[in-house]
């Protein structure tokens, strides 16, 4: 497998620091099932935790 090198501000971009992550509107709405929450969150956690953006 090959080695990348990689700049330290293109690591920056993909690195998500835990204090700087903001609660999702839905977190707060009381109206909305869980189930539904559980939906959204997976898919916006998904980012966060890894995907490619490109």
């Amino acid at each position: 497998m090959k080695t990348l090198k990689i700049t330290k501000p293109t690591m920056e971009k993909r690195v998500s620091r835990f204090a700087e992550l903001k609660p999702l509107p839905i977190q707060i709405d009381k109206n909305i099932p869980q189930a539904g929450k559980d939906i959204v969150y997976a898919r916006e956690l998904l980012s966060v935790i890894g995907l490619d953006p490109s």
